[in-house]
């Protein structure tokens, strides 16, 4: 690595003090200014100037953390051999206990990262015992960060009563301080492991409070990402003017960030077709699609196709829809992620059925029934055979409709899903109407009765009186 210049050291140290005379200022606040500079460069993404940053400070437990920060920027941006570099010069350090702590969270993120979550909690122990009793406030912070840590762990292993008192021990920690950062970050995790738990109540509140101290950070990325988990939670229940109006004020927030600008076009693009704002949505979808073209996210580009296709749907523009899925379909099969190319091949299959073509239809339905079974995805195949089954019966072909569910009930008996027998019963009493055999339809109905399920019972209402 180049030398660092006589010139750019002195307009570094400019940048991080201003016109504060360096002799005059005390070496423990030189170094939280180095620091805070510090972490003003990771935002800004310069690394160059980082290293720079940290060979000016002075040795100590300031530039051990100033060590902590980088190897985890980089671990973030996924520079392993940088990682890897101020994980091994920590390690070199680990004699001391604060340093040794440190590095202990780094093996924890990294196993973490690894999925080995209890070996990562375990790493996490050991550096508590160094932290757990500490009056400094920066240690304070990071004893708070290493709570903050092992919740996600916790969550991981889905332990979630561990998880939140691991969460609330992080919060009790910095109860004091003004820390905006790691507390929004704290209560964000609570609100992820809140939706999770379907308490959705709780984890808006959660991503409120969360939002409130993300508010009070220079840096404004974390409080635009939790603005677009409320933005998802809203989405779920239907809020979709408020949604409209947060993914708008992100737009607004978000011009340095193309990656984010390209997901709220795309979630834009949703919520109009949704609304059935139909030209407007094919804007945004196209928005997004220029965009991530930009980073070239070929994966990303595939979604909003697919989400293309769903808006011609709508517009009952049977043969564009088909196009916009085969352009997803072609990507996820360059790719053979088989999961995505059944679903695909479902949403094309819809489509043909929907363009009054059913041989179309089947044959695309049955290309993802047999990727499917490769996945052992027995609730998939049952739901595909359901809806060749309703597809055959809309164009008056029964014994057809009979034979795709007769298939997708031996799997439901298989799964022993009351609810999915339920409704396949259902169906085949509708076909034993069609059929006029009273006798096979009071078989069934008599199936239905054995079923907890109101759905089942209800088909009664068809029997001719």
């Amino acid at each position: 690595m180049n030398p660092i210049s006589p010139l750019l050291r002195v307009k570094i140290r400019n940048k991080i003090f201003d016109d504060i005379d360096l002799v005059e200022v005390g070496e423990e606040e030189k170094n939280q200014k180095y620091i805070n500079a510090l972490l003003q460069l990771i935002r800004d993404k310069k690394p160059g100037a980082m290293l720079a940053f940290l060979r000016e400070m002075e040795e100590g437990d300031e530039k051990s953390e100033a060590m902590y920060l980088l190897a985890l920027h980089y671990m973030s941006n996924d520079n392993l051999k940088s990682f890897n570099r101020f994980k091994r010069e920590l390690g070199d350090r680990s004699k001391l206990p604060y340093e040794r702590s440190l590095y202990s969270i780094l093996r924890a993120r990294e196993k973490r990262n690894e999925s080995h979550y209890e070996i990562a909690i375990g790493f996490l122990a050991e550096a508590e015992k160094t932290l757990r009793n500490t009056e400094d406030l920066s240690k304070v912070e990071i004893l708070a960060q290493l709570r903050f840590e092992e919740g996600l762990n916790y969550i991981r292993l889905k332990q979630y009563q561990e998880a939140i008192e691991s969460f609330e021990k992080g919060l009790n920690a910095i109860h004091k301080l003004q820390v905006p950062l790691i507390r929004g970050r704290i209560l964000s995790a609570i609100g992820d492991l809140q939706e999770t738990l379907e308490n959705y109540n709780e984890a808006a509140t959660y991503y409120q409070h969360a939002l409130n101290e993300l508010k009070l950070c220079e840096d404004t990325l974390p409080a635009i990402y939790v603005k677009i988990k409320i933005a998802q939670l809203l989405e779920e229940f239907d809020n979709f003017s408020e949604v409209e109006a947060l993914l708008n004020d992100i737009l607004v927030e978000s011009d340095d960030y193309t990656d984010i600008q390209a997901y709220c076009y795309s979630a834009l693009g949703r919520i109009y077709n949704t609304t059935e704002r139909y030209e407007e949505s094919l804007e945004a979808f196209n928005k997004s699609i220029e965009l991530q073209k930009l980073l070239d996210s070929p994966g990303e580009i595939a979604g909003i196709h697919n989400s293309k296709g769903n808006l011609y749907l709508s517009m009952e523009e049977f043969d564009k829809a088909i196009f916009e899925y085969q352009e997803s379909l072609d990507y996820w099969e360059k790719v053979q992620d088989l999961s995505y190319i059944a679903s695909i091949q479902v949403n094309i299959g819809k489509a043909y059925f929907e363009n009054v073509d059913l041989q179309n239809a089947i044959s695309y339905f049955q290309k993802s029934i047999e990727i499917q079974e490769k996945l052992d995805s027995k609730f998939s195949i049952v739901s595909s055979y359901n809806n060749l089954a309703l597809m055959s019966l809309e164009f008056g072909k029964v014994m057809m409709a009979d034979e795709f569910l007769e298939k997708s009930k031996s799997i439901a008996l298989e799964l022993k899903d009351d609810r999915l027998i339920a409704e396949i019963l259902t169906s085949k009493s509708v076909i034993a109407i069609l059929k006029g055999d009273l006798g096979q339809l009071e078989q069934y109905l008599v199936k239905q009765e054995t079923l907890d399920t109101v759905a089942m019972i209800s088909i009664s209402c068809l029997i001719p009186v």
